[in-house]
């Protein structure tokens, strides 16, 4: 509350509740150096120690209240996704299907995390990941519709990653990415689970570099960004907390973003999942495979 969270006195308040002596004080989050040297001058010689890592490793383990939430998320994300699918025609804008995506968990009460994603005709790749902006373009037959998508209940969220066409199945290669990037999100699942080790889900992505592909974007990450966030060990840019320990009851996001090795072109398969005993629980109930608009309907 010292960083301003509190208003704008918040510090002063502080400072009259503790009273002049010698205090250890716990700061999370960026603390400015007005409010530390302010509090200093008010109370006495402070201890400065930044608990932040400890409080988001204790946020990240999700209690039975949060899951509930977190679980009324994940069906309005499932189906804003849904009638994003179904909003798909010749014509309609990528805009479009942002305004039937929102639509529908506004409806319900639900607010919007993110819906990023890109359109490109299937013969003519554009983007490897999808775009944070919707674009004009109309969808035309053959289109391939890439997307990664948060909806939000009370402080909870969920997010899925799914890959549409319209009208047309996909051609060789992007059914290889696909392939790929189930293929690699299944791996990664299959080693969570109490007691793991960041490291194993890392390990596991490496059968997309070995295939030939390569990733773009977070491996992992905890819901609302939360520890750990993971990244292939082809990928990272620095040291990656592999020692980091799965606990049950951790909710993390699975999200390989698999790319074409030398066209740009690539597609992310993922979901929330909840981190239990002796594996993880399957959260959304979206169908996993790459899904076909019929022209027509």
């Amino acid at each position: 509350g010292a960083g301003g969270g509190g208003g704008p006195g918040a510090g002063a308040a502080l400072a009259a509740r503790l009273g002049r002596g010698r205090w250890r004080l716990g700061h999370a989050g960026g603390l400015p150096l007005r409010i530390a040297r302010g509090l200093e001058a008010a109370v006495g010689e402070v201890a400065w120690e930044d608990v932040g890592n400890a409080l988001a490793l204790a946020r990240a383990v999700k209690s039975d209240e949060e899951m509930e939430r977190i679980r009324i998320a994940v069906r309005l994300t499932d189906r804003s996704v849904e009638a994003l699918f179904e909003a798909m025609r010749p014509g309609v804008r990528e805009r479009d299907l942002v305004r039937a995506l929102e639509e529908t968990y506004l409806a319900e009460g639900g607010y919007a995390g993110i819906h990023f994603l890109s359109s490109m005709p299937m013969d003519a790749p554009a983007a490897r990941v999808p775009s944070q902006y919707p674009a004009e373009r109309p969808l035309s037959v053959g289109d391939v519709v890439i997307g990664e998508y948060t909806g939000c209940w009370w402080g909870a969220s969920s997010q899925v990653h799914r890959t549409f066409s319209l009208g047309r199945e996909p051609d060789r290669e992007w059914r290889a990415l696909h392939e790929m990037a189930v293929a690699a999100y299944d791996a990664v699942v299959a080693t969570l689970r109490d007691g793991s080790a960041a490291g194993e889900a890392i390990a596991a992505a490496d059968l997309v570099a070995e295939a030939g592909f390569t990733l773009c974007d977070d491996l992992l990450h905890g819901v609302d960004q939360l520890p750990p966030v993971l990244r292939s060990r082809q990928t990272a840019h620095g040291p990656q907390p592999e020692g980091f320990v799965f606990r049950r009851g951790m909710v993390v996001t699975v999200q390989p973003n698999v790319v074409h090795p030398s066209r740009p072109m690539g597609l992310q398969f993922g979901e929330t999942v909840r981190i239990g005993s002796d594996g993880a629980e399957r959260l959304s109930t979206l169908p996993r495979a790459w899904r076909v608009r019929p022209l027509g309907v």
